[in-house]
């Protein structure tokens, strides 16, 4: 279950870098990409926490809240394969109306940071439900949260090795979404063939 969970963690920086790329593409500045992808991911994770922890608390299952979750941001990040045509009309009337001025690029801010706020919301909420599922009762409750600690940095860790230095290189920013969403995805399924046994 643990190494599910640094998976998970795997993956959501696979998408930060990703998504910091994709949008320096349509900002035409890293600058503007990296504050929205980073805001969007520091407010989603706060929500997802706040939210994840009190629907955690009040579930009896939450095994499955977490199988829906991953499943939920897999077919997200997905979804963003097509972000170029999803914001090229908004981008378009934006640019019509204000050229390449404060206002449009507030603008192109604020879609991109709406656009990653749901994505990010929910991997923000897989880390207190899987604390639910990991940390239980009072017995070696210390070392249990620090598990879960260090799969969470570890996770980040090699996520941001593999699509920085590996992924994007080799396969490209599309795949190497695709790659995250389907580690989501896969989390989902082995977790539910294990709950199933």
């Amino acid at each position: 279950m643990l190494a599910g969970f640094v998976l998970a963690n795997v993956s959501a920086l696979i998408y930060e870098i990703a998504w910091s790329r994709m949008f320096g593409y349509i900002f035409g500045t890293s600058m503007l990409a990296v504050s929205a992808v980073l805001s969007s991911f520091m407010g989603g994770l706060a929500l997802g926490s706040y939210f994840g922890g009190r629907i955690a608390d009040k579930s009896k299952t939450p095994v499955t809240i977490f199988i829906y979750i991953q499943v939920l941001i897999g077919v997200y990040g997905i979804a963003t394969l097509g972000i170029y045509d999803i914001l090229s009309y908004p981008y378009s009337f934006l640019y019509h109306y204000f050229g390449m001025t404060k206002i449009f690029s507030i603008s192109l801010f604020v879609l991109s940071f709406l656009f990653l706020i749901i994505p990010t919301s929910l991997i923000g909420a897989a880390f207190p439900v899987f604390n639910k599922i990991y940390v239980t009762g009072t017995k070696k409750m210390g070392q249990k949260i620090s598990d879960v600690y260090s799969a969470d940095t570890a996770g980040a860790a090699i996520g941001a090795l593999l699509s920085g230095f590996i992924l994007i290189p080799m396969i490209g920013l599309n795949k190497t979404i695709l790659v995250a969403a389907l580690i989501n995805i896969l989390i989902a399924i082995v977790i539910f063939k294990l709950e199933k046994k």
